[in-house]
């Protein structure tokens, strides 16, 4: 592998910020706890050496998770990047899997992963003091739109006021370009309904309580001075 002029990095992926930076994150776990210390040095280590590593990097997970140290279900997780780097250097078939996925411990069923409460949202309102962080919570609540959604910078373009049941609210454009508005948006139509992704642009709506609380942020003098083409 040596003789590779040029490796495929992490970096020049399509992923999103976060996912690249989730993988940096295990792959930096990985390098912190093996011989291996860099992404060349992964990309270029002998087949039967990696092995032996990664068979005792997944024996060193499953320690952790016996001692109440890291979930079950994140262990798969730590795997994600070495296999990514490995598989888009043309290693695909290098490394044999199924005998470490044979080890994983067996996933947790998860629990209590239920929509926040009316009554637990305000209180997250009430005790921060920072107006964006009010309004970050009172959009993410009444959009309903995943986090991921922030990957994509939100421009006060992107806002519109519409009226709904006889109250103000913004149209929010999601996963727009950053040349777009909501008025250039293929499907314009302010629905409440939310139907987007990245290549098919529907506006959603926020409710007036949200809507009050992004106005009250954005007319912070700090913020007033922000432009169309500025990041919310």
């Amino acid at each position: 592998m040596s003789e590779l002029a040029d490796k495929i990095t992490i970096s020049e992926s399509n992923f999103s910020t976060a996912t690249k930076n989730d993988y940096n994150f295990r792959l930096s776990q990985f390098y912190k706890l093996s011989p291996i210390k860099s992404d060349d040095e992964l990309i270029d280590c002998p087949t039967d050496e990696l092995q032996k590593i990664l068979v005792s990097y997944t024996r060193h997970l499953i320690k952790r998770v016996n001692n109440n140290d890291l979930s079950a279900n994140t262990v798969p997780k730590m795997f994600r990047g070495i296999k990514w780097l490995l598989n888009s250097n043309y290693r695909e078939n290098d490394i044999k899997w199924k005998p470490l996925e044979a080890l994983f411990p067996k996933e947790v069923k998860r629990s209590g992963f239920k929509a926040w409460t009316t009554e637990q949202i305000a209180l997250m309102i009430e005790y921060t003091p920072y107006l964006r962080n009010k309004a970050l919570i009172h959009f993410q609540a009444s959009t309903g739109a995943r986090i991921g959604v922030h990957d994509h910078p939100l421009l006060m373009k992107h806002l519109t006021m519409m009226e709904w049941n006889g109250h103000g609210c913004y149209a929010i454009l999601l996963y727009a370009d950053s040349d777009e508005t909501i008025g250039s948006s293929k499907n314009c139509s302010c629905g409440i309904s939310v139907k987007y992704n990245a290549h098919n642009e529907n506006p959603t709506s926020n409710t007036p309580n949200a809507k009050n609380a992004i106005m009250t942020y954005l007319g912070d003098p700090r913020i007033i001075r922000m432009s169309m083409g500025c990041p919310i």
